[in-house]
């Protein structure tokens, strides 16, 4: 934010002082991922922060001078992608922000917890998400054939401290496991699968597993001969 406040000032009036209208484009909900390093809190407080100071506006100000919209329709999704981040971003938001006010309650003094509330701490994940709710496309909606579909699988996990490698092995088998159902039953082709991965290090394990997974598959193939089909690439992307 220090380096963008000099630069959202002076943007804002030219030299004579006299005002001009600029527009701000971004996702909070991206930045909340730690895209490109992102950081969250500029476009949900910091820059309307910003602003009132160098203005010197107070709220009631600001509604007028600060005008915030969102794109309320998804063209890029299917009907059953939308209605499920709709429904995501409407319960978790909620349930989270009550979770963490309360272990702030829990763990901080009175000075702590007026400085949580005053900060807009307690309402901060809320907030992120208010304006999410996206509408599908008519055009979109009659086409039964194309609705888009999720699958979620749950692992359950024996002991807590080494969650981490659990979840990371069950994930990879039930991935290579779901990747070779769709390639035998001409679900998916190749081009049509990305695997997201949140760094590159997750990448060369996913690939890996593939490989592995792809080598004993052709192995098993060649003593099958009425179950052969072929392991094209797939493609991974990395925040």
């Amino acid at each position: 934010m220090e380096k963008l406040q000099p630069l959202l000032i002076n943007a804002l009036a030219d030299a004579n002082g006299t005002l001009s209208e600029h527009l701000i484009v971004g996702d909070v909900k991206q930045s909340i991922y730690r895209w490109r390093n992102g950081d969250w809190r500029i476009l949900l407080q910091q820059v309307e922060q910003q602003i009132g100071h160098a203005f010197h506006l107070d709220e009631s100000s600001k509604i007028s001078f600060i005008e915030n919209g969102s794109l309320e329709t998804n063209f890029r999704s299917l009907p059953n992608i939308i209605q499920l981040n709709n429904y995501l971003f409407n319960s978790i938001p909620q349930h989270l922000q009550r979770v963490l006010n309360e272990k702030v309650d829990e763990n901080l003094d009175e000075e702590g917890k007026h400085w949580w509330a005053a900060s807009g701490n307690d309402n901060m994940l809320v907030k992120a998400y208010e304006n999410s709710q996206q509408e599908i496309p008519a055009h979109k909606k009659g086409n039964l054939d194309k609705l888009g579909s999720i699958e979620i699988s749950y692992i359950p996990v024996s002991d807590g401290r080494y969650r981490r490698n659990q979840v990371i092995e069950e994930s990879l088998h039930l991935l290579c496991k779901k990747i070779g159902e769709w390639f035998h039953t001409g679900r998916y082709q190749a081009k049509q699968i990305g695997i997201l991965v949140r760094s590159n290090a997750q990448a060369k394990l996913v690939i890996q597993k593939l490989m592995d997974f792809k080598k004993r598959r052709i192995l098993a193939l060649r003593s099958s001969p009425e179950m052969r089909y072929p392991w094209p690439a797939t493609t991974l992307y990395s925040s």
